[in-house]
């Protein structure tokens, strides 16, 4: 299963990238690096002194008639501000040089929605509340010039979902103090797949469907301290 199947990318505000001996922090998978990736926040939108912004952005894609199209507004209400983005994609089948008949039939269905709202309390602390939601469906049915043997059909489902709730604390002193920041947060993250596999012949045939599930809940808390 595609990690990329569970990722809205119209949700991310910014994208670090950790070469070197930085990426050991992660364990043994991170040899090569990591690439992390920074949900969106409302001051992405927003410049000092906005009240609201509004973005639609969209993109066409002639290499596999893919629409991709977001619709993003973010506000400030003094010390209260948040951001809501609904997204919505389709694709198809890659248009390759060959003849159609060679051509699988594909369709993906992509749709989102993320929230975050976040209160400041003062000018050093800050509580945050995040909400996303993220489906995406695609179908592959097989053209029988590209069957072999007794096969009559075959159609490839896949069904991906993925919910994340998390409250955020952050804090950043501006005085000297025990603690220059102390970052912290509790989340919930839903993760489902549905796969099925159909294949029919002339004698029958076969269905294969699997299913995964992976939930968690966890919390992070981050502590720093300026020496010099």
């Amino acid at each position: 299963v595609s990690r990329l199947n569970f990722i809205d990318f119209n949700t991310i505000g910014k994208l670090e990238v950790l070469k070197g001996s930085g990426s050991s922090l992660y364990g043994s998978d991170a040899i090569g690096g990591v690439v992390s990736l920074k949900s969106i926040r409302p001051d992405d939108l927003l410049k000092p002194g906005d009240k609201y912004s509004f973005e639609i952005p969209a993109n066409y894609s002639g290499a596999n008639d893919s629409t991709n199209g977001a619709i993003k507004f973010a506000f400030r209400e003094n010390d209260f501000e948040g951001i809501v983005v609904t997204s919505k994609g389709t694709s198809n089948e890659l248009n390759r040089k060959a003849d159609k008949k060679y051509i699988d039939d594909y369709e993906s269905d992509s749709k989102g929605l993320y929230t975050k709202l976040i209160k400041k309390i003062d000018e050093t602390i800050e509580i945050g509340l995040t909400y996303e939601n993220y489906q995406k469906d695609s179908e592959t049915i097989t053209t029988p010039e590209n069957l072999t043997g007794n096969y009559q059909s075959a159609i490839h489902e896949g069904d991906s979902e993925r919910k994340r709730i998390s409250l955020d604390f952050d804090f950043a002193s501006p005085e000297d103090t025990n603690f220059d920041l102390v970052k912290g947060s509790i989340y919930f993250n839903e993760m489902a797949y549905e796969d099925s596999y159909k294949e029919r012949t002339l004698t029958g045939g076969t269905d294969n469907d699997h299913e995964l599930d992976q939930d968690t809940i966890g919390a992070n808390l981050q502590v720093s301290k300026r020496i010099i």
